[in-house]
Order: structure tokens, then sequence, then C-alpha cells
């Protein structure tokens, strides 16, 4: 496993966070992590990965998840005045109401494994593609 890669793309995520949290609204944050982040995390993993492609996606994903749960957590009032759409969401769900750190760890969890095995896939196939042209 290339851990400098995984940790590499991982803060990369640090820095979608802090845009989202300031810059990007919420509706658009979904549709620019899945289309261009997922798609260029995938290239750089087929070409520096050198094997088990899945799961370096995986694993960037996971790491990632750290960083983006920990920044969420610090930026919550800042991030939940600008995505009062997700605040509204949340509160008919009622996981875990008036604790809405809790289960903003929680849903990260949920959502990190359901993403970690998007991006490995996205991996696994970016993977065939870049070694067709080498």
């Amino acid at each position: 496993m290339n851990w400098k890669l995984i940790f590499g793309l991982s803060f990369f995520g640090l820095i979608v966070v802090f845009t989202t949290a300031y810059f990007i609204p919420s509706t658009s944050a979904p549709i620019i992590a899945c289309s261009g982040i997922f798609v260029i995390w995938a290239y750089l993993a087929a070409k520096y990965a050198f094997g088990k492609y899945f799961w370096h996606g995986f694993c960037i994903i996971l790491a990632n998840c750290v960083w983006v749960v920990a920044a969420r957590i610090l930026l919550f009032s800042t991030n939940i005045v600008k995505h009062t759409r997700e605040l509204d969401i949340r509160n008919k769900i009622e996981i875990l109401h008036g604790h809405s750190r809790l289960e903003l760890i929680i849903m990260g969890l949920i959502g990190t494994i359901a993403f970690a095995v998007v991006l490995g896939l996205f991996c696994v196939i970016a993977s065939k593609e870049v070694t067709k042209k080498a």
C-alpha cells in the first residue's frame, strides 16, 4: 500500500470541507465531490498505487473521513448556517435529536463506507484505463 499517496490525497478532502463551509453551496458539493474529486483521486491512485487499487481508494476515503468529520465538528456553527437544508433533513430523521455533532459522526461513518466502496470501484476502473494507455 502506498500510504504517502493515501494520506496525500485524503488531505485534499480537507480543502473541500473548508470550501463547502464558506464558498460552495450544499446543493453543488456532492456533484463536485463525485464527478471531479473522485475521478482525480481514482486516476492518481491508478497511476501511482501499483496494485490493490480498490483498497487504495477505500483507504483514501477512510483517511479523508478523519479530516472531514473533525473539520465539520470544529466548523459546525459556520457550516450549519450555510447548510440549513441538511439541518432540516436531519431534524426530520431525528436519529439523535438534539445531538447534532454525534449524529454527524455516525452519519459520517455510514456515508464514508458507501463513498469508500464507490471510490474503490472508481480506482479499479481507472487502473484498467491507465494500464491500457501504458
